[in-house]
């Protein structure tokens, strides 16, 4: 009988070695003959694991940080391995220490995971240390060894690296407001311990009389403070240091809602339109706002109020009574702060030949009434209103009933009159004939408009 391992002859089986002390493949094999010669052999393979074994790890941190060790990092062989730690007094030791001297160690119920991630503090002003009793078990439940991690804590840093900048100017976000991080007011960080912790243990204070936070929501200039977190003062020795800041609105005004008018407009129409105050305001409305002393197009504090498109009406309104066409409703990003907007308007009209009118479904003149609004710091926004005219069709022009009360003139149309071959009939009373009874208001067409009879269903103007 003949005993092979791995291919190589042995003497026995008492002693197998694995290929490496990372383990590996063993294939045995056993051979039989007998006094024939006849042969017989048979081959088995095992997949042979190590003990886990832990290699001892030494780490220092800054106060306030994670240990951050993995373990199975420190396993050789990567043997695949769970865990149990916990905080001893010294290496060798198997009894779990607390350090008075460090807040955030593991000593009682023992850690599971597979990384050291307690946070640890140094509450002394003298370096501390934080040894970790480590017993690895493979995951085929072998186990191994205890190791060791030793974790060396300074002691809370000093911090004279930074400095606050005396003025500093930042502008505000579209929504009139910024929140002040460390960042933006002190130098210096790149030169600091800790750095990555402190910027997180530091926080902007703003003295705006409001909130006494880190949040500035007017645009001014303030006074600012830095100091440390309540809850990082185990963490550093900071002195707080103080500047100003001023915060710039460079947003202009929001455009809320355009109220313009949809409809086209009659083209003897466009000279009563342009650059008419009388026109502004809420659509179809006759109430107009109050002009700005400085000039009939700008209108002050212009914001008006409302909430909706729908419910949005203009500053101090006057009755003209003239139906209005549109009105575009802004309002400052910072008007909490008592920042109000001017509103200028202007017209400019443009009017189409023939060829045009055929490729623009009719269109006879266009005004273009641009709306700039201009908030308290100067910064302005936009938009342009178009307001359109036709020549009206003639099936569009109507005759008037001008009936006299005295009877004297009577009009109809051919039909009422038993004159279908005519539109209008006039008829009128007098001894002899005297057309002179006869006004242009009987006999001529006229088309109402827009200004005419939409609210007052007066007469509409004749044509001429």
């Amino acid at each position: 009988m003949k005993y092979f391992v791995n291919g190589d002859e042995v003497a026995s089986l008492a002693n197998v070695a694995a290929p490496s002390e990372c383990g590996g493949t063993v294939t045995i094999q056993v051979s039989m003959s007998d006094r024939c010669d006849q042969t017989a052999s048979k081959t088995a393979s095992f997949e042979a694991i190590p003990k886990p074994v832990g290699l001892p790890k030494e780490k220092t941190i800054y106060s306030c940080i994670e240990v951050d060790v993995n373990l199975q990092l420190q396993v050789k062989c990567d043997v695949r391995s769970t865990f149990t730690w916990y905080s001893v007094a010294a290496v060798g030791s198997s009894d779990a220490y607390n350090n008075p001297n460090v807040d955030g160690e593991t000593f009682n119920p023992v850690g599971t995971s597979n990384v050291i991630n307690d946070v640890l503090t140094n509450l002394s002003g003298n370096i501390q240390t934080i040894i970790y009793r480590v017993v690895p078990t493979s995951t085929q439940g072998c186990v191994g060894d205890p190791f060791y991690v030793t974790v060396t804590i300074r002691p809370k840093a000093n911090i004279e690296c930074l400095a606050c900048m005396s003025q500093v100017t930042v502008s505000l976000n579209e929504n009139c407001k910024l929140k002040i991080t460390p960042e933006m007011v002190i130098e210096g960080f790149i030169r600091c311990p800790n750095k990555e912790l402190l910027r997180d243990a530091l926080e902007v204070l703003i003295d705006d009389g409001k909130n006494n936070d880190s949040y500035i929501d007017c645009a001014g200039t303030y006074n600012y403070i830095i100091r440390l977190k309540p809850e990082y003062e185990a963490c550093f020795d900071y002195a707080p240091c103080w500047g100003k800041i001023t915060a710039e609105d460079k947003t202009g005004p929001i455009l809320e809602c355009e109220d313009f008018i949809e409809r086209t407009l009659d083209c003897y129409d466009v000279t009563y339109v342009l650059n008419n105050p009388k026109t502004i305001g809420k659509v179809g409305a006759t109430k107009s706002p109050r002009p700005a002393a400085s000039g009939n197009q700008t209108i002050n504090n212009a914001e008006g109020t409302g909430e909706t498109c729908a419910d949005f009406v203009p500053p101090v309104l006057i009755e003209d009574n003239v139906p209005n066409l549109g009105y575009a409703f802004f309002r400052d990003n910072c008007h909490d702060c008592g920042c109000r907007i001017n509103l200028k308007w202007s017209d400019k009209v443009e009017f189409y030949d023939c060829e045009q009118m055929k490729r623009n479904n009719g269109i006879y003149a266009t005004i273009y009434r641009e709306w700039v609004a201009t908030d308290c710091n100067g910064m302005s926004t936009s938009t342009v209103q178009k307001i359109n005219f036709k020549r009206p069709k003639l099936e569009e022009f109507t005759f008037k009933n001008t009936t006299r009360d005295d009877g004297s003139v009577k009009t109809k149309t051919g039909a009422a009159a038993g004159a279908p071959n005519y539109d209008w009939v006039v008829e009128y009373q007098a001894c002899v004939g005297d057309k002179s009874l006869i006004q242009k208001k009987d006999v001529t067409p006229l088309i109402c408009s827009y200004f005419d009879n939409l609210i007052t269903h007066v007469a509409c103007l004749l044509t001429k």
